[in-house]
């Protein structure tokens, strides 16, 4: 494995960063509501 990364690749991890704040924030919002 390299070191390089290409846009694609950086999409990608935004793209999962952004859907693991979205899971914990969902997360949280449910704890907090019971």
């Amino acid at each position: 494995m390299g070191t390089q990364f290409n846009g694609k690749d950086m999409k990608v991890i935004f793209d999962t960063g952004a859907g693991i704040n979205m899971i914990t924030r969902d997360v949280a919002e449910s704890v907090g509501a019971r």
